[in-house]
């Protein structure tokens, strides 16, 4: 099932939903939670917007970067009820303003629950509220159904970025490629074809969106390895190096810090890389960027 029919299936489940406020509905939620921003506290939205969410997700990766977006600097819930989100259009930063309005669902318990971005088990606010800045900033909810996890970062941060297609690099260029840039704190996702025959029997859904969070060369036979993450936190793969993989030997586990846990977190060989993904995109670390820009009048090129 494509992108576009997993929309027009969560228009059918979201009837009789109701908007709420989240100060009402969550009383005990904080903006950024009780243990702060993760990674993986990206839920699983009903509308098929995975290219925001793998972006949001490798945001998070960084402390501190996901707080940088808001307007609001505590780790409470907004006295107004009103929340700021530093969003980047046409490559100038402006601040979208929303209201703690959420959509919300009942459930069989008789709780409610957002229908898109979840309100996490920490009691963090800012997922659903980072959604919704973004699809007022492209009109709705059904605005933001697809794209390309670099040009969401792009929005979310203004960092320019660079699409490299498997196909028209080589093994070792992609390697020098990715092993650098992830050296340098770039954002860099990677992504599959959308195309009916993609699935090919490892778990890399059709066209669909991870981040890349890591690289490493194997001490013992020079395995070069590269450390993905699922943004909907589970991993799916089934592929080399999953979590049942015989050659995670003691050595390997503790060389590479390994932790056995649904994440959404796993490590791919250079070789199926290449191979199951179709392309890679690197977004630049902007944070330290100085920049300048000037309005050009009468320009008749």
């Amino acid at each position: 099932m494509g992108e576009a029919d997993g929309a027009m299936r969560a228009i059918e489940k979201t009837k009789g939903i109701e908007w709420a406020r989240a100060s009402e509905k969550f009383p005990k939620s904080t903006l950024f939670g009780d243990d702060g921003v993760k990674a993986e506290e990206m839920d699983d939205s009903w509308i098929g917007n995975n290219w925001l969410v793998a972006a949001i997700s490798h945001i998070a990766e960084k402390p501190g970067r996901i707080e940088k977006l808001f307007l609001n600097n505590k780790n409470t819930q907004s006295p107004s009820g009103i929340y700021g989100v530093n969003i980047y259009v046409l490559g100038f930063p402006m601040t979208v303003m929303v209201d703690e309005y959420l959509p919300l669902i009942s459930q069989e318990d008789g709780s409610s629950t957002t229908i898109f971005s979840k309100v996490n088990d920490g009691g963090a606010l800012w997922a659903p509220l980072l959604e919704k800045a973004f699809a007022k900033r492209y009109g709705n909810y059904e605005h933001i159904e697809k794209g390309l996890p670099s040009e969401a970062v792009r929005a979310l941060t203004g960092a320019p970025y660079k699409e490299y297609l498997h196909k028209n690099i080589n093994i070792d260029e992609l390697w020098q490629l990715v092993s650098t840039k992830d050296k340098f704190d770039d954002f860099i996702s990677v992504g599959t074809e959308n195309a009916d025959d993609a699935e090919d029997g490892v778990g890399s859904d059709k066209g669909y969106s991870y981040s890349v969070i890591g690289t490493h060369t194997l001490k013992k036979d020079n395995t070069r390895l590269i450390k993905i993450r699922n943004p909907w936190g589970n991993e799916g793969f089934r592929g080399t190096m999953t979590d049942k993989d015989p050659r995670w030997t003691d050595e390997v586990k503790k060389e590479l810090g390994y932790t056995n846990g649904n994440d959404g977190a796993f490590w791919i060989d250079l070789h199926n890389y290449k191979m199951h993904f179709s392309e890679t995109w690197i977004s630049m670390k902007v944070e330290e960027w100085s920049a300048a820009k000037f309005l050009k009048i009468n320009d008749e090129s």
